[in-house]
Formats: C-alpha cells, sequence, structure tokens
C-alpha cells in the first residue's frame, strides 16, 4: 500500500517533482505532434486534429507550470506605495510578439495610493486582465472589461468584470483552488494570485453575479500610510463563503506556506 504523507508540507516538493516529470513528457510529446503535422498536407483535417491535439498539451504543460509556482514558498518582497491607476495604465503584454494580450478596458472611478509589493500587484492583474479577456475570446463577446476602483474604510478595492457564465455551484469548491471561466482550467493561477495578496494584507474574490449575466473579480488592498495616517497592518483572511443567494462568490487570500 502507498505511504500517505504525515505532513501537508510534505505535497510541495512532491508536487514540484512530479510537475517537472510531467511538463518534460509533455513537450516531448507535443514536439512529435509538429513533426508529424510537418509531413502532412496543409490545412488537411489530420493535420487540424494534430494542432488541436498540441494546443490541449500546451494547456495542460501551462497547468503543470502553475503547479510549480504554487509549490515555491512565498517570495519576500517589500510593500510600498502603489497607484493603481498607473499601474492599470502601465501594464504591457509580458510577451512583446502577443498584441491581442488583453481585451479593451474601461476604467471608471478612483482609489488612493495602496500598501503592497509592487510585483505581486502587477502578477495579479496579469493574471485576473488575461483572465478576463480569454473568457471574453470563449464567448466571442466584444464587450470590454468594466474596471471600478473604489475606497471603502482603510482600504482600496479593485473590481474586474466582464459579461461571461461561470461553472455552476462554485460555492461546492470551497476549500479548493479557483475555479475560474475559462474552459478546461483550473484557476490555480487565482489561488496564487490570492497567496500574493494575503503576504500584504489583502484578499481577491471571483464571484458570478446571476442578475447581471458576469463574472466579477475584486482586490481589496490597505491603503498605503500616507493616504490614511498610519501604516496599514499585514495579516491574512482564511477563505470564506458568501451567503447563499443569486450571487455566488468564493473569497480567498491564502496563508502563505512556510519556506
Amino acid at each position: 500500500m502507498r505511504q500517505q504523507p504525515e505532513q501537508p508540507a510534505e505535497l510541495g516538493p512532491m508536487v514540484s517533482v512530479l510537475s517537472h516529470a510531467a511538463r518534460n513528457k509533455l513537450a516531448a510529446a507535443a514536439l512529435a505532434l509538429d513533426l508529424s503535422a510537418h509531413h502532412m498536407e496543409p490545412a488537411s483535417r489530420a493535420q487540424t486534429h494534430l494542432q488541436q491535439g498540441r494546443a490541449r498539451l500546451h494547456d495542460l504543460n501551462a497547468l503543470f507550470d502553475e503547479l510549480l509556482v504554487y509549490t515555491q514558498p512565498c517570495a519576500v518582497e517589500a510593500p510600498q506605495s502603489v497607484d493603481l491607476r498607473g499601474e492599470l495604465a502601465r501594464l504591457e503584454p509580458l510577451d512583446p510578439s502577443d498584441t491581442s494580450a488583453f481585451a479593451p478596458m474601461t476604467l471608471v472611478g478612483r482609489a488612493p495610493p495602496v500598501w503592497v509589493g509592487r510585483s505581486a500587484l502587477r502578477d495579479v492583474l496579469y493574471r485576473l486582465l488575461g483572465n478576463a479577456t480569454e473568457a471574453l475570446q470563449i464567448e466571442a463577446s466584444a464587450a470590454p472589461i468594466a474596471v471600478r476602483l473604489h475606497r471603502a474604510g482603510a482600504s482600496a478595492h479593485l473590481h474586474i468584470a466582464q459579461p461571461c457564465q461561470m461553472p455552476p455551484d462554485p460555492a461546492l469548491l470551497q476549500g479548493a483552488p479557483f475555479t475560474t471561466n475559462k474552459a478546461g482550467h483550473l484557476g490555480l493561477g487565482l489561488f496564487v494570485s490570492a497567496r500574493h495578496l494575503a503576504r500584504h494584507g489583502g484578499t481577491l474574490s471571483v464571484a458570478y453575479e446571476a442578475q447581471a449575466g458576469r463574472v466579477v473579480a475584486s482586490l481589496m488592498l490597505p491603503i498605503a500610510a500616507s493616504s490614511c495616517g498610519a501604516r496599514p497592518q499585514l495579516g491574512a483572511k482564511q477563505l470564506t463563503k458568501s451567503p447563499p443567494g443569486s450571487t455566488r462568490a468564493l473569497s480567498a487570500a491564502a496563508q502563505c506556506r512556510p519556506g
């Protein structure tokens, strides 16, 4: 009988080793498909099937990349005062050759500077906007991503919304990595994003608003000391479940794993 790990912390190294091994196998399979497609007639049905298979291998490989990120300890990054509007305006594709990284955005509202690690915030924004863009492409929607800023007490809030569907019964996924509206993806990237924000006392929630027919990702971050008169205290929130109703939501700011 296979021995089960006694401590949850042991799962990190195990997942890391398995992810590396799986990525190598997937890369070899993708290369074999490329070589096979090269010897086929262009635009043939068989070549199309091979290309679709390669795309699915790429998606699976991307999931293992996320698993590798998730198993790493949280990087220590000093928080600083960051302007949310400025960061959104400066976002550029991670890959310079990708001219359609993000769908068009509409940005409304204002919020004071927040106290957070700049790199962590950028990573979270890339993930959320990239997910929203892919969701709009799946739905073949020409609607822009709606981004709204506002202040509530000692926190700044940023909401990213798109008119798309979400898998049914997200409340059943409490305690699991986020499930998003990306077809065939587990949404582990959003769980990693929640860990980034928790490091600086922030939270991330993803909700499907049934009446409005949209998915909304919401960030809550502490306001910088210069804006509220005192340095925000860092902390981490536990995974919580929203009250039952037309809006189903999961909120998380997962605790960082010990290094």
